[in-house]
């Protein structure tokens, strides 16, 4: 079978080329108006594709959301073309249905169909069609479609709400409101007064419109959206400023969110209160500067007793450290989410 060369390398399938173009062209229909039932129509307004895509559940509309601002997604297309998929019926019967996606996304990496149905759904499916449904490792496959878009090296993939933060949806779709919305711009001398703010800091978003004087948020929200700066949306709420973290730095901001206990350089245990008042400090301070107190106006530094580098105890260890005693141990298990676990903890 002889592929055709895109752009950055990526090579697909002369008929997945086909199919792309199709989707494309149009959508192969237009959602929520036939077969009696009675679906949430949303439109939504793609800067990426310049053009409006339908979304007929909230769950399809938070998949475009993600699609909208994932910097691998090239393009997608809602409904792209049916196809005639071979299956069982419950009898056992070979037959042919036809089906139609609700997304073709075009990655860097190659083309990805996607069918978007909530896990009640899905767990109803893998229960009364066996045959065409199945769960595996906590995923659900759509076996005929899956097989059928291999052939043409097209991925499959079936998205639940279990693959959609609630607060990430929450902040996408208010920084695209924003983006849609605001002519807010920064200037330059206040980008360059923001960066010299944020160096080597982590901030609150409200505490940096304080500083730089702003009453509407909307430019700074707009740089989060450019990733100008950087901004975890999935544990930051953008709706509440003054407890949205933003940084420079995406390692001090990652840390700043994890709660590291020990210095990943010197092996120091953190200090997370103040020596004088013993106020827990939630990175934001009066006067902006992260080694004053933001209670009693103290340095942070003064009274510190810095300890030389010691062995942590199991409690405080270094999650690196706790990698590394798995590997050098291959008794032990290490869980798919001990790194949640190992921050709640810590």
């Amino acid at each position: 079978m002889v592929a055709s060369a895109l752009e950055r390398g990526t090579y697909w399938t002369d008929e997945a080329d086909a199919y792309l173009a199709l989707a494309a062209h149009s959508p192969s229909r237009r959602v929520g108006g036939s077969g009696g039932h009675h679906n949430c129509v949303h439109v939504f307004p793609s800067d990426k594709m310049h053009f409006a895509l339908r979304a007929e559940s909230h769950l399809e509309r938070g998949c475009f959301l993600r699609l909208e601002y994932d910097d691998e997604v090239v393009a997608y297309y809602d409904q792209p073309p049916s196809v005639e998929l071979l299956t069982l019926s419950k009898s056992g019967r070979r037959q042919r249905v036809r089906y139609t996606p609700d997304v073709l996304v075009r990655r860097r990496s190659g083309l990805e169909v996607l069918e978007v149905k909530t896990a009640e759904a899905c767990e109803n499916l893998v229960a009364s069609r066996p045959q065409a449904w199945a769960k595996v490792d906590g995923s659900y496959v759509y076996v005929p479609a899956r097989d059928y878009f291999a052939k043409w090296d097209i991925s499959f993939r079936v998205v639940t709400e279990a693959d959609q933060d609630p607060l990430e949806t929450e902040n996408l779709d208010l920084l695209g409101r924003i983006s849609r919305a605001s002519t807010v711009v920064l200037q330059k001398r206040q980008l360059a007064s923001l960066h010299s703010l944020l160096d080597g800091k982590v901030l609150t978003i409200g505490d940096v419109a304080k500083s730089l004087g702003l009453i509407d948020l909307s430019g700074l929200l707009e740089l989060v959206r450019q990733k100008r700066i950087c901004c975890d949306i999935t544990k930051s709420n953008l709706s509440k400023p003054g407890e949205a973290l933003v940084s420079t730095d995406p390692n001090l901001l990652r840390s700043a969110h994890a709660g590291l206990a020990r210095c990943d350089i010197h092996a120091v245990a953190l200090q997370n209160s103040c020596p004088h008042c013993g106020r827990f400090q939630r990175f934001k301070s009066r006067d902006l500067d992260l080694a004053v107190c933001a209670y009693c106006s103290k340095r942070l530094t003064d009274g510190c007793v810095v300890e030389a580098v010691r062995t942590p105890s199991m409690g405080e260890r270094d999650l690196i450290e706790v990698v590394e005693a798995v590997a050098r141990n291959p008794d032990m298990s290490f869980a798919e989410n001990a790194r949640e676990v190992f921050f709640r903890r810590s």
